[in-house]
């Protein structure tokens, strides 16, 4: 039996009352660690709370837990370094950690996640979360792990978990009833400062006295003792240096994270793109708009991103990604690296856009994020002569004025469901697609990249024929029909339709 939301009213609020009671403290140490900084990392959580109350009505329960921490993560307050940031004693090694490996060893000592969650919290896959989770494990000087250190950073973990302050549990309190009740919280005001007690009278020449024999001692000392010795060598031989300075953190740990994202192709591609982000609305406008080129059907054109050089991809990977690369199938390894060559190639403001774009997109709703990959995988299906017309028509439509704009965004909009949806086949297709429906309704999943592959290659005259088919054909024997659609051989097929159209 699938497991539904808690949206019944009687069992909702007490459910997500103890959701937050159980979580909160768990959050507070995680943010404020995450963050290094207490303020910011209280304000994270109160602003994961409150989103989380509206996420959780339509949640199953059993997926609270990595939908709660996904938000706190995905926090404006966790996505970017503060300024002075600081970390209490115990915690100084995560000030040399990169954010993302950082988040990974967070989850695993204080969110206490399993494995298969963190993972998922983190948008990678669980090679790449063990990959980020040994990157944040303490090292020795040899660069071997240290065991001890990692069991004093457990223990560590658990003392601050333990030992939150009266006002911070008070603080947590508060702010758990703000998200209850939907609620904006605020910070409790400081108390003021106790009223100093005046000084008495004799405090300020006996401390001038002090202060006047102090330098006089200091002074006696300097002329009664021997020259000192210049600085050498220490005792026994020792040579002292000064350590290197401990490098800036680099952008590998947020670009590794980026790398395994499962959608990147999509976020690399179709993040500024408006006719890659709403293919069937812009193919719908090639239609409306005037002074568009006509539309033809493509020769032998080809459909999908362009093919990408997996050789030179992988020659341009780090040796760290190249290292991990190795120990995945051959398929997601060249993945990797074109991942990899496509960020290596992007200026530094378009990488930093796709970081944004990444976490923005991680903050959406399931529903909204499986309507973006469908547009994404209907755009990739369409010829290049599709695509460029439907750029064209996104063009044209962005120079429209305003309320001509909202016109047609109004009339798509108006569109049967049906119909909307057909558009995402493109423009060639999606004009036929009322025709052609009445064969499509109900395909086998089998069926379905094989009839749209079919379909693509057709021409217009193929299309109208195949209409009249589909117009004429029964219910009950359109998986005849299908079949015999799929096993015509191209060459054969414009004849074949004329027959069964009677033209």
């Amino acid at each position: 039996m699938p497991v539904r939301p808690v949206t019944d009213a009687a069992s909702a609020a007490p459910a997500l009352t103890a959701f937050l009671r159980g979580v909160e403290r768990r959050g507070a140490v995680f943010a404020r660690l995450q963050a290094g900084d207490p303020d910011q990392g209280l304000a994270a959580l109160a602003s994961a709370m409150a989103s989380f109350r509206a996420v959780a009505a339509r949640t199953p329960f059993s997926d609270w837990p990595r939908r709660f921490w996904a938000l706190l993560l995905a926090t404006p307050q966790l996505r970017e370094p503060v300024a002075g940031g600081w970390w209490p004693e115990g915690f100084q090694a995560l000030e040399r950690t990169g954010r993302g490996p950082r988040a990974a060893l967070l989850l695993r000592l204080v969110a206490h996640v399993s494995e298969a969650d963190a993972a998922a919290v983190l948008g990678v896959g669980r090679p790449v979360y063990r990959m980020a989770l040994r990157r944040a494990l303490p090292r020795r000087p040899d660069g071997s792990a240290d065991a001890e250190a990692w069991r004093e950073l457990g223990e560590a973990a658990q003392r601050a978990l333990r030992e939150l302050s009266p006002e911070t549990l008070a603080e947590l309190a508060r702010l758990r009833q703000a998200a209850l009740e939907g609620s904006a919280w605020t910070p409790a005001a400081p108390e003021p400062e106790p009223e100093p007690r005046p000084r008495p009278r004799w405090l300020w020449p006996a401390t001038g006295l002090v202060a006047t024999a102090a330098v006089a001692g200091i002074v006696a000392v300097q002329l009664l003792s021997p020259q000192a010795a210049t600085p050498g060598p220490g005792p026994e031989g020792i040579v002292r240096e000064e350590l290197p300075a401990t490098p800036a953190a680099g952008t590998w740990d947020a670009d590794l994270l980026l790398l395994a994202h499962p959608d990147f192709e999509l976020l690399a591609n179709g993040g500024q793109d408006p006719a890659m982000r709403d293919p069937a609305f812009h193919a719908w406008l090639v239609h409306q708009l005037e002074g568009l080129p006509p539309i033809e059907d493509p020769a032998g054109e080809a459909a999908g991103p362009e093919a990408v050089d997996d050789a030179a991809a992988a020659a341009v990977m780090p040796p760290e990604l190249q290292e991990h690369a190795a120990s995945l199938p051959p398929a997601e390894a060249r993945r990797l690296a074109r991942r990899q060559a496509r960020l290596q190639a992007m200026p530094a403001h378009e990488v930093l856009a796709l970081r944004e774009e990444a976490m923005a997109w991680d903050a959406l709703g399931l529903s909204r994020q499986r309507a973006r990959r469908d547009a994404w995988q209907a755009w990739n299906r369409l010829p290049q002569s599709d695509r460029m017309l439907m750029r064209q028509a996104a063009a044209a439509y962005a120079e429209l004025p305003a309320q001509d704009r909202a016109d047609l965004a109004d009339e798509f909009a108006a569109l049967d469901a049906l119909e909307r949806n057909g558009w995402q086949l493109g423009p060639r297709l999606g004009a036929d697609w009322p025709e052609l429906h009445p064969l499509f309704a109900l395909v086998p999943v089998a069926q379905q990249e094989a009839l749209l592959d079919v379909l693509m290659s057709m021409g217009a005259v193929e299309r109208a024929d195949l209409a009249v088919v589909a117009q004429r054909t029964p219910p009950g024997e359109r998986e005849a029909l299908r079949q015999a659609l799929l096993t015509t051989p191209p060459g054969n097929r414009p004849a074949w339709l004329r027959n069964q159209a009677g033209r």
